[in-house]
């Protein structure tokens, strides 16, 4: 037993020597070197980490921790069916960590150290209106470590906020959505979260989208104070204030609405042509009911368009929905109004129109509504063609012929009188159309 003992003991001893040797060669080497061939990051990194807490807030507890803020917007979304507004970014966070300083000359003169996420104190900067429950917007990067204590942060970054989709206004529609950092636990005691001084460059990596436009951001920092009682049972106890440091980032998009005019704003107005047209063909045309059937029929294509790009259950409902639905009503009394002229002017009618209706369309009414050159052409041509069918070779008398000719005045003045309040009907119909036209116009501004 003596003997092993004794074995031990030199090969202790030994091993004790060489260790000192191998220390001894280099200062500013550690005397227990590993195996493999250790850098000065290797050693530096096991002299800051091996009794670092990455949990405790690396300063005394009546300092302050300054957090800068900076955020790179690369690329934004919109989605109006959801009202959920994407920001992807380069998010910017740097701070000092009093754990985390070195002396440069220990360690080869190296002034810079990445280090993992998950291996040190990071601040629990927050986006408040965040739509995910989870911090999960930051993206893996590593930390940048000065010897200084300094600590850059530069992680990939994607932010999900809400923000009110009021489409009134679609496709001319903006939007002013916001996103609100700050520390989840501590206060502004605590962390401080100032703003980086940048000039405005929030928009150097940004990628254009095809839909949106940023048109403004607008960074601001504030302050909410809250007065806190110290203690919960004791009530006299006074209140103290407390601060909460927020960042927010006021962001407006506006639509690229270029495409818009020709899809949407060009058949706007073909749709007020054609229902103005209906009535300047003549009363007793059947093409009158065609034509509103072709506009009715395109008005409801758009809606269905309508009702598959837009959220149906939008609190506002678009201003150029509201527009085509309106002029699907119109179109709708514009069939009906063609009906009815029809009717005036191919029913056989026996009683003779009012004066009082008769001497307005002859009168002024009838000279502003040009009514002079409107008769039944129509009846005219059947009432010649009768003629020849049934006198091809005789030939009435004087008489007979001044019969015939009253007989077919009286009818003929009693047809063109009820053309006349057809074409009557349809001209008041225009001016009435086109006066609705024109405030819907200035109403729904297309």
């Amino acid at each position: 037993m003596k003997y092993y003992l004794l074995l031990i003991g030199i090969f202790i001893g030994i091993q004790f020597i060489i260790c000192m040797e191998d220390g001894g060669s280099d200062p500013n080497r550690r005397a227990n070197k590993p195996i493999w061939n250790e850098t000065y990051a290797d050693a530096l990194k096991r002299d800051l980490l091996m009794s670092y807490d990455k949990f405790a807030r690396p300063t005394q507890h009546y300092n302050t921790t300054k957090v800068t803020l900076d955020m790179k917007i690369k690329h934004v979304d919109f989605d109006e069916k959801t009202s959920i507004f994407t920001v992807y970014s380069w998010f910017f966070m740097d701070w000092n960590d009093e754990k985390l300083k070195w002396n440069k000359t220990q360690y080869g003169n190296l002034s810079k150290l990445a280090l993992a996420q998950h291996e040190v104190w990071q601040p629990d900067i927050t986006l408040y209106n965040s739509v995910s429950p989870q911090n999960d917007f930051f993206g893996q990067a590593n930390f940048v470590v000065e010897s200084n204590g300094k600590v850059v942060w530069i992680p990939p970054a994607t932010f999900k906020v809400l923000c009110d989709s009021n489409l009134r206004d679609w496709p001319f529609d903006t939007h002013q959505c916001t996103l609100a950092f700050g520390s989840w636990m501590y206060d502004g005691h605590e962390i401080d979260i100032v703003q980086k001084e940048t000039n405005d460059s929030h928009l150097e990596l940004y990628v254009e989208n095809t839909e949106w436009e940023i048109t403004n951001v607008q960074l601001v920092r504030s302050e909410t104070v809250y007065s806190v009682s110290e203690s919960h049972v004791d009530m006299d106890v006074p209140s103290v204030d407390i601060p909460y440091v927020e960042i927010r980032y006021y962001i407006a998009i506006s639509r690229r609405s270029s495409i818009y005019h020709s899809v949407i704003i060009a058949p706007a107005f073909i749709v007020i042509l054609l229902t103005l047209l209906t009535f300047w063909l003549p009363a007793q045309y059947g093409e009158k009911i065609l034509l509103n059937g072709i506009t009715a029929l395109i008005i409801v294509l758009f809606l269905l368009y309508f009702s598959q790009k837009l959220n149906v259950m939008a609190s506002h409902t678009p201003l150029i929905v509201l527009f085509y639905s309106h002029a699907l009503y119109m179109v709708c009394f514009s069939m009906l109004i063609s009906v009815i002229v029809i009717n005036l002017t191919r029913l056989k009618h026996q009683k003779v129109l009012p004066w009082i209706i008769k001497k307005q369309l002859d009168g002024k009414l009838g000279d502003f509504l040009l009514l002079d050159h409107v008769n039944d052409t129509e009846n005219d041509q059947q009432s010649r063609s009768s003629e020849l069918r049934e006198h091809p070779f005789e030939e009435a008398t004087n008489d007979e012929q001044q019969i015939i000719q009253q007989c077919r005045r009286g009818k003929n003045s009693l047809k063109n009188d009820y053309v006349k309040l057809a074409t009557a009907i349809d001209r008041i119909a225009f001016i009435l159309y086109l006066f609705l036209f024109i405030i819907f116009g200035i109403a729904y501004s297309i």
